[in-house]
């Protein structure tokens, strides 16, 4: 459900525009994190002459675990069930979004310093009305490159963890002394390093 403050907040700084609307009912809230996502996914989308995926027809790459991400999931359609959503935890506001039969892709990159912007903080109201309206082009770097994706992997098949018995995906089990063991498993025998649960949050 839309927070009050969110919805609020969208209804008078904003002209109803209806992937944002979207944006909001799936994330909660409103950030400054959905309006950037939405200025690069839309900017990819029109550049390309794409419309939002329903299957893999586009991959997007994210390099942090903002709110951004919520925003491009909307608007593109990339998502993590669908395995065109890739995740990289660089801490870094990247967002590469790829045409996947051609490769052509999108490259983003965030300007953090922008001497026109108003206030510091991206929350502020006038901060954010600004990122709305203004050029996509003084709002981040953007390079048009060629990404190699790799092909698709076999179907998983899962298979137990003969250490605690849990199901895993055979395209995720690692050998450890000639046993295929779950990768919390393997972590704790100091085969792979330990999962970590990433600092929150970036906006």
């Amino acid at each position: 459900m839309t927070s009050e403050k969110g919805l609020g907040f969208f209804e008078t700084s904003f002209p109803a525009h209806p992937d944002l609307q979207r944006i909001i009912l799936f994330s909660g809230h409103f950030c400054a994190g959905h309006v950037i996502g939405l200025r690069a996914a839309e900017e990819f989308l029109e550049r390309f002459d794409l419309s939002r995926a329903t299957e893999d027809e586009i991959v997007a790459i994210v390099e942090n675990h903002s709110c951004v991400a919520d925003a491009i999931q909307v608007v593109t359609g990339c998502t993590f069930g669908k395995g065109n959503l890739i995740f990289h935890d660089h801490g870094k506001h990247i967002y590469t979004f790829v045409e996947h039969d051609s490769g052509r892709a999108l490259r983003f990159c965030l300007r953090m310093n922008i001497e026109r912007a108003p206030g510091t903080n991206p929350s502020d109201p006038e901060r954010m009305a600004w990122t709305a309206e203004c050029p996509v082009h003084e709002l981040f770097e953007i390079e048009e490159l060629t990404v190699a994706l790799p092909p698709p992997l076999p179907r998983p098949i899962m298979q137990p963890c003969p250490c605690c018995g849990e199901w895993t995906t055979n395209q995720l089990a690692v050998p450890v002394d000639g046993r295929q063991l779950c990768y919390p498993c393997a972590a704790k025998a100091g085969a792979v390093p330990p999962s970590v649960i990433p600092p929150w949050k970036m906006f």
